[in-house]
């Protein structure tokens, strides 16, 4: 009769959602011929360790907040009273310091943290990973106990270990028993050690890891001046998660982070990177992406930024805003869908009944002349704020020169905002900067933006687009913050006008470099 492996599962948590949500996911494994699930119950600190030494459980999925945060401290005592177990650190979302809480777990020896709201896709996957197949061997036949020879074998908690163990044991003595547990011990602790550091699977870090670096690089970006950005990158439909890795690493610097979350989505980290950094390796990672399925296709990955401080100053936060903007601005990211979106509110903005909806992301907006063109003052002057910026204008067809409309305020506020530097600061001159691009906008097959107003600003804490017309004094538009119509925005002017300058306060600098450039605007080019 065929032997039954158990694989004890100990859950440790003081919530009884948690327990509820793991016992129902690992249900649904099913029955496996020769291997069982047998889940070990623990309500509190003191009696998952009795628990733990009494069952001897080879996975533990435990609550760090158990007992009021000991449970970070139970990963490193499970490991002593349990050989080899495999902790599954679960840190409950809402709780205020839940990225030290999964730092420490990580450092302490978790081999997987499941971090937020816990979902028995969650369980699966951290199960899958730590114990593939339900169970890392197949008990051993009942043996002699070792003799002194064979104790050292069955001791080893290595490989060396094991191997300077066999060195002194004679090739007839029956120690295949022992052995065999030996290299399973070895390759379980082998694989615990491996997945706090790196996946599995490919070349990227571990989350585990990811999240002990990004605590590490906040604390050193609360200082002045640091920044740093984080974006999240993930398959969708058929793409390969393996080719998504691939083309990942050949974007990132040496310097950046790329760790897997999960089987579909990766996470980079981008030390010293500012929003315009961080922008240009998202462009970077969907253009290779789209070389791959071909240009009709839209890109089959979702890439979202954050960055510290502008968007959040812990780990949790960005990484939420990172998602929502992936999801935000996928259906914008491929070239035919961000022009027809431009065409439909070219079209709003014609029609006579317009609708109140807007226009996909853009939202209407309707004030008086002299208000739009106070609104765009505060934007060209704010834009700087957190450091160099880039203001895009539409002019008007087959033409450089001023639109008679909004666009002729906003360039007068641009301009004036570039002041001399002779009253600036060296850091102040590095560091508040402002672009203003003008030119004729056209759609990506060639349509102009004929009697249209058009203005994008591309700043380091913000983005911003506005489509609009004036009619009767009155400033009538589309507009919108979403990162790829900003970007569809600027890649429209054709042989754009460019200054540059920088804010200090003082009057126009009279001696503000111009210069005309005869091929299409390239964002990218801009922000390095």
């Amino acid at each position: 009769m065929e032997s039954t492996v158990v694989t004890k599962v100990l859950i440790a948590s003081e919530r009884p959602e948690i327990h509820t949500t793991i016992a129902r996911a690992l249900s649904l494994l099913g029955e496996t011929p020769g291997q069982r699930v047998e889940l070990v119950r623990a309500d509190g600190a003191s009696e998952t360790l009795s628990r733990a030494t009494a069952e001897q459980p080879r996975i533990a999925f435990l609550d760090v907040t158990i007992g009021r945060g000991a449970g970070v401290g139970l990963v490193h005592f499970l490991q002593s009273v349990v050989p080899g177990v495999v902790v599954v650190a679960i840190v409950p979302d809402g709780e205020g310091n839940d990225v030290r809480l999964v730092e420490q777990a990580a450092s302490l020896g978790a081999s997987w943290v499941l971090l937020g709201e816990l979902t028995g896709d969650d369980v699966l996957r951290a199960f899958g990973r730590v114990a593939p197949g339900f169970a890392h061997s197949v008990p051993p036949p009942a043996m002699p106990p070792p003799t002194v020879e064979t104790a050292s074998v069955a001791e080893a908690r290595s490989f060396r270990e094991l191997d300077a163990g066999l060195a002194g044991v004679e090739s007839t003595m029956p120690v295949i028993a022992e052995v065999r547990a030996a290299i399973e011990r070895c390759l379980t602790l082998e694989r615990a050690e491996r997945a706090t550091i790196q996946d599995a699977t490919t070349s990227a870090y571990s989350f585990a890891y990811f999240v002990d670096l990004a605590g590490r690089e906040i604390d050193l970006a609360r200082r002045p001046g640091r920044r740093f950005a984080l974006a999240t990158v993930d398959a969708a439909g058929d793409y390969d998660a393996r080719a998504l890795v691939e083309v990942v690493l050949g974007a990132v610097r040496d310097t950046d982070v790329v760790a897997r979350a999960d089987e579909r989505e990766l996470l980079l980290l981008l030390p010293e990177t500012g929003s315009k950094g961080s922008r240009t390796l998202r462009r970077r990672i969907l253009d290779r992406v789209q070389q791959q399925v071909g240009p009709h296709r839209p890109p089959p990955v979702r890439v979202g930024l954050a960055n510290f401080p502008f968007d959040g100053e812990d780990l949790s936060r960005l990484l939420r805003i990172a998602r929502r903007r992936a999801e935000r601005w996928s259906p914008w990211d491929a070239t035919a869908a961000a022009s027809r979106l431009l065409r439909e509110a070219m079209s709003w903005l014609a029609s006579d009944k317009r609708p109140s909806g807007g226009v996909g992301p853009l939202v209407p907006l309707e004030v008086p002349l002299r208000e739009g063109w106070s609104l765009f003052d505060t934007i060209v002057r704010e834009s700087t704020r957190a450091g160099d910026a880039t203001i895009a204008i539409h002019a008007t067809a087959d033409s450089t020169e001023p639109s008679l409309g909004l666009a002729q305020g906003v360039r007068a506020a641009t301009i004036d905002a570039m002041g001399g530097a002779g009253g600036a600061s060296r850091e102040s001159r590095d560091r508040d900067v402002l672009s203003l691009m003008t030119g004729v906008s056209r759609l990506s097959d060639g349509a102009p933006f004929g009697g249209l107003e058009v203005v994008a600003v591309l700043a380091e804490h913000a983005t911003y687009g506005l489509i609009g017309r004036v009619e009767e004094g009155r400033l009538i538009a589309l507009h919108g913050h979403d990162l790829p119509m900003v970007e569809a925005l600027i890649n429209g002017l054709e042989q754009p006008v460019f200054r540059r300058g920088t804010i200090s306060g003082q009057s126009p600098s009279s001696a503000a470099p111009t210069s005309v450039r005869n091929s299409r605007s390239d964002p990218s080019g801009l922000r390095r």
